[in-house]
C-alpha cells in the first residue's frame, strides 16, 4: 500500500508560524487527507466527480483480535487464525464467527468444506456436494444400441430396454438368465422397461421383431 507523501503532525501549524504560511498548511492538510481515503475510496484531487467519495475498495487491517462485541456495537474484519487474516464478525455476545479460512469460506458457514471451483466429490461433509460435482453427475441418455429378441444381456448401467412387436415379455433382475418379468404386452406395439445396472435383461417372445437398448450415463 501507499504511503501518503505528506505525513500527518496534528502539532502542525505550531502557534509561532508565521500567519502567512497557513496557506500552505491548508494544501498540506488537503493532500494528507486525500492521500489517507483514497486508498479505498474515489476521491480525486480537483475538480468534480459524480463517483467522488464512493468505495473502490474496503482494505481490512488485520489484528490480532478485533475486539469485544457488545450490545449495539457488532465488529466484521480481519482477524488472524492459524497466522493469516481471515474474515470474521463479532456479535454482540462477544461470539467469534469466522467466514474464511484460508481462501475458502469457513466450514461452519458452508458445511461442506472443500473448494467449491473443483469438481471432485465433496470430502468433509458428504450430506453437501459441490454445485459443479453435482451437475458433473446428473445422468443423462446415451447411445441407442441395438439388440437381439430372446437374448440375455448385462445391463452395465442403469437404463432403458425398449422393444417392439406382439404377445412378448422383458424379464429383469439379477439372476443370469433373468427370470422375473416386469412387462407383459399381448399387443402389436412399443413397450419400454427400466433396467438397474448390474441385472440381467431379456425381451422374450417370437412376436419381438426389435430391440433397443439406450444406457444412462
Amino acid at each position: 500500500m501507499t504511503i501518503p507523501s505528506v505525513s500527518i503532525s496534528e502539532s502542525s501549524p505550531a502557534g509561532s508560524d508565521n500567519i502567512s504560511l497557513g496557506d500552505n498548511r491548508i494544501r498540506e492538510w488537503k493532500t494528507q487527507n486525500r492521500e489517507i481515503l483514497e486508498v479505498d475510496h474515489e476521491y480525486p484531487s480537483s475538480g468534480q466527480s459524480a463517483t467522488a467519495g464512493q468505495h473502490k475498495q474496503v482494505t481490512l487491517q488485520e489484528q490480532a483480535d478485533l475486539g469485544t462485541g457488545a450490545v449495539s456495537a457488532t465488529i466484521f474484519g480481519s482477524q488472524t487464525i492459524g497466522g493469516k487474516g481471515e474474515l470474521v464478525y463479532t456479535d454482540e455476545d462477544d461470539n467469534d464467527v469466522q467466514i474464511t479460512t484460508q481462501g475458502y469460506l469457513h466450514v461452519n458457514i458452508v458445511q461442506d468444506g472443500t473448494q467449491t471451483k473443483t469438481n471432485a466429490a465433496p470430502t468433509d461433509d458428504k450430506d453437501v456436494a459441490n454445485k459443479k460435482y453435482v451437475d458433473d453427475t446428473v445422468k443423462a441418455l446415451g447411445a441407442w444400441a441395438s439388440k437381439s429378441a430372446s437374448t440375455d444381456y448385462l445391463a452395465a448401467t442403469d437404463g432403458f430396454v425398449l422393444a417392439y412387436g406382439t404377445n412378448f415379455n422383458v424379464l429383469t433382475d439379477g439372476s443370469n438368465p433373468p427370470t422375473t418379468t416386469r412387462l407383459t404386452t399381448g399387443i402389436e406395439g412399443m413397450a419400454c422397461c427400466p433396467v438397474k445396472s448390474g441385472d440381467y435383461y431379456k425381451a422374450n417372445g417370437a412376436g419381438v421383431t426389435a430391440v433397443f437398448w439406450i444406457p444412462l450415463s
